[in-house]
């Protein structure tokens, strides 16, 4: 059995891997931009698609260990693995993580988010879910678990400090060593009172 990490583990990666050096400002001629998210990612944007999917995987390890009853722990949250069983019959080249992204059918139509600026100029579009819901309710959370179990995840971090500031947060401070004043916007089980013994019960696990 198979688990998806899905939206945070590759709509961050792909923007990563298109618009790290990007100042927030400057706008970009809309022909040298992909106009498809999936069919059209980077090389750079898959490779961090892989970095993260190794980092969550390390999460699902480290708890797994602490929580060795769990069944859902058990499965398989490898993204390639999870999406060829999801779509097979609509993937033409499972080869790797990229190409079962770029030729899965299902995920042709979905287009960059992108706001017109006229005279064939774009900038990303920053109130999105792409650049908004997949940190506070994704990457942060996989952050905040991370911490619980002990271990690191770089690139995550690196991703999220980075959007953060596009989008005028500050979920992370000290470079990813402690939470920042935005903090409350994001789904954190420390902060609901939550341990690694106790993720799996939810808040019914605080004081437990």
């Amino acid at each position: 059995r198979l688990q998806c990490g899905k939206n945070p583990g590759l709509h961050p990666p792909i923007l990563y891997g298109l618009f790290k050096d990007w100042d927030g400002k400057a706008p970009f001629e809309a022909s040298s931009l992909p106009e498809y998210v999936y069919t059209e990612m980077t090389d750079a944007s898959a490779k961090y698609i892989c970095d993260l999917d190794e980092e969550l995987c390390s999460i699902v390890a480290a708890l797994s260990k602490i929580l060795p009853d769990n069944e859902h722990l058990k499965m398989n949250f490898n993204m390639k693995d999870c999406i060829v069983e999801n779509y097979e019959t609509q993937i033409t080249d499972p080869t790797d993580m990229a190409s079962v992204i770029r030729t899965n059918i299902a995920y042709a139509k979905h287009k960059m988010p992108f706001t017109d600026l006229g005279d064939g100029k774009v900038v990303p579009t920053l109130k999105h879910k792409f650049f908004e819901g997949d940190l506070t309710g994704g990457l942060c959370l996989w952050k905040d678990i991370a911490d619980l179990v002990g271990i690191k995840i770089p690139k995550t971090v690196e991703i999220i400090l980075w959007n953060q500031k596009l989008v005028g947060k500050e979920y992370l401070v000290d470079g990813g060593k402690g939470w920042g004043k935005d903090a409350g916007d994001c789904l954190l089980p420390s902060k609901l009172g939550l341990t690694a013994k106790t993720l799996e019960h939810g808040i019914r696990g605080v004081g437990n």
